[in-house]
């Protein structure tokens, strides 16, 4: 019976050993469904933190890299746009095709109607692009109103600040209607108020500035006076600090130095005589002899506006100029005679050409500029002038 029994037990071991290991193996495979029981769970999550410990040691081993700092960008500023400003209109060019005198005479006439004797005028022109036009200014008591003519029509402009002259200087509506032509601000001046307007002058010798030339060459219009003259005696006897009996400005011509030199006879003669407020004594080519000493201020001789006056030019009147020098004579050569001794001088080549300051159109008549030095009238017409520049 015991041996029996031994068997038992060891048919049975065998037995339990089998059990075991299949139990294990099960759990195995609920373990890994994720069903394993308490124990099992529990022996895995210490073995899941001793790979997290692992892993952490693993990271503090590495040594961190230090982050390299981005630069710091500064924006470019944009550029800001200027604008670009608007340009002035320009009124339409001065020809000799299109009259624009009355266009704006009209415009004045009938600004003077709607308000008698309320404002006053002054007219000048401007350039732009090589052509000019004329600029009317309006002043009224605490008013300034400019316009120009575009497309034949009277339109309200700017005048630039260069441009602007003082109400003081412009004219009255009387004043302005006086003149043949459109005068520009040069010759319009309030100087001119003071001038006589004679319908004609008497015979003699004159000296003065042109304002304006019919555009036919037959008539000047121009303010002048009497050239002052003085015969060698009265020089010869004049002292230094001598008062020549006449004044300028208001101030009475005193000598300050008299000038000699020895003729072709090898005497002494006086030939200049030195006086206050820049002016002199002495003979100038054209008016009188080598005995006449004319009144000079500045090199040319002494004049004020006190005639402005509007003569014939007689047909065989002698022209003569200085400005050959200002052209070239083969050019010159080139043009075609009209006849008329004015439109065939040089000075008034040079005025008509692309050189010099155009002569500017209006009403028959063109305005223009030369000094008359001197220019002689008889029987109401000039029959002598020399026309000079500065």
């Amino acid at each position: 019976m015991r041996s029996s029994q031994n068997s038992a037990e060891k048919v049975n071991k065998p037995m339990k050993k089998t059990k075991i290991l299949a139990i294990l193996m099960a759990t195995a495979m609920l373990t890994s469904c994720g069903k394993a029981p308490v124990e099992e769970t529990t022996e895995e999550t210490t073995i899941t933190e001793e790979t997290t410990t692992v892993s952490e040691t693993t990271a503090a081993a590495t040594p961190t890299p230090t982050p390299t700092p981005r630069p710091t960008l500064t924006p470019t500023p944009r550029p800001t746009a200027t604008p670009t400003p608007t340009p002035a209109p320009t009124g339409d060019p001065i020809t000799s095709d299109d009259d624009q005198y009355p266009i704006i005479m009209g415009f004045v006439d009938e600004l003077e109607a709607s308000a008698p004797g309320e404002y006053r005028y002054i007219i000048f022109s401007m350039s732009s692009d090589n052509d000019d036009y004329w600029l009317l200014e309006v002043f009224g008591d605490n008013t300034t109103e400019a316009y120009i003519v575009i497309d034949g029509e009277m339109v309200e402009t700017t005048v630039p600040t260069y441009y602007h002259y003082s109400a003081d200087l412009a004219l009255t509506y009387d004043e302005l209607k006086r003149f043949p032509c459109l005068i520009a601000m040069d010759y319009s001046s309030s100087v001119l108020r003071d001038a006589e307007y004679p319908d004609s002058l008497a015979d003699g010798t004159y000296v003065g500035s042109i304002i304006a030339m019919s555009e036919d060459g037959t008539r000047l219009y121009m303010y002048v006076s009497e050239v002052v003259t003085f015969d060698r005696d009265f020089a010869e006897s004049l002292q230094v600090g001598d008062s020549i009996g006449c004044s300028v400005n208001g101030r009475e011509l005193t000598v300050t130095d008299i000038g000699t030199e020895t003729d072709q006879n090898g005497e002494e003669q006086i030939m200049y005589i030195g006086l206050t407020d820049s002016c002199h004594l002495h003979p100038y080519t054209g008016i009188g002899d080598n005995d006449t000493f004319v009144l000079c201020q500045d090199s040319c001789p002494y004049f004020e506006p006190r005639y402005v006056v509007e003569l014939p030019v007689s047909p065989s009147c002698e022209v003569t100029d200085a400005f050959d020098i200002l052209v070239e004579l083969p050019e010159y050569a080139d043009q075609v005679p009209t006849g008329n001794p004015l439109l065939d001088s040089y000075w008034w080549y040079v005025h008509s050409g692309d050189s010099y300051v155009p002569a500017l159109y209006s009403n028959g008549w063109y305005q223009c500029s030369g000094l008359l030095f001197p220019i002689e009238v008889r029987n109401g017409e000039i029959v002598r002038v020399n026309i000079e520049w500065r």
